[in-house]
């Protein structure tokens, strides 16, 4: 699991992963930043992209990320822990660009701190039973949230309370919600 995790970039614990998005890499080098720093005001370079889980409800047809990651499942992971964890690990991430030609140097410490936290990766996050708290515990740092969710656990979304919240609605009826969204069980009504 290890030599696939350093070879797609990302840091993984247990069922939760931490992986630098294109737009912190391009902040970093002045060379642009992602829409939410446009419209809201979020720093790119401050932004840490996790998952706390690392498993779907879904195949997607459309969806390129590796679900393989995940090879043991030993038991949630407490919120705070996934915390400190994901900071750590973007810490880990952030550490090769100290070598990097064209790197802004301020920029690149004040990543260390991240204040902004992009829940989306990989995965369905309303997976994890403790999102609500987890969300809080990000919340509890200062940073704001950002969730991103197919929306099949709607249960756990009426109970989350992310800074922005985003709901993939990638069908329009049954039958294509069966045929793009390949779900293991059919979510639709």
């Amino acid at each position: 699991m290890k030599q696939l995790s350093d070879l797609k970039g990302y840091q993984i614990f247990n069922h939760s992963a931490v992986k630098t998005c294109l737009w912190l890499k391009k902040s970093l080098k002045d060379e642009g930043v992602c829409y939410k720093q446009k419209f809201y005001g979020i720093e790119s370079h401050r932004c840490l992209q996790m998952t706390p889980a690392l498993m779907c409800n879904q195949f997607c047809v459309h969806c390129w990320r590796p679900l393989e990651l995940l090879k043991e499942f030993r038991g949630w992971d407490d919120p705070e822990r996934i915390v400190e964890e994901s900071i750590k690990a973007q810490k880990r991430l952030l550490s090769g660009f100290y070598g990097t030609e064209g790197v802004n140097r301020k920029k690149l410490a004040e990543a260390e701190k991240p204040n902004q936290v992009a829940i989306s990766l990989l995965g369905e996050p309303t997976l994890y039973p403790h999102l609500p708290e987890l969300v809080e515990c990000y919340k509890s740092r200062g940073f704001t949230t950002f969730l991103v969710t197919n929306g099949t656990k709607p249960e756990m979304v009426e109970i989350v309370e992310p800074t922005q919240l985003y709901i993939s609605l990638v069908a329009y009826d049954e039958g294509s919600h069966l045929a793009l969204n390949r779900p293991q069980k059919s979510y639709w009504n």
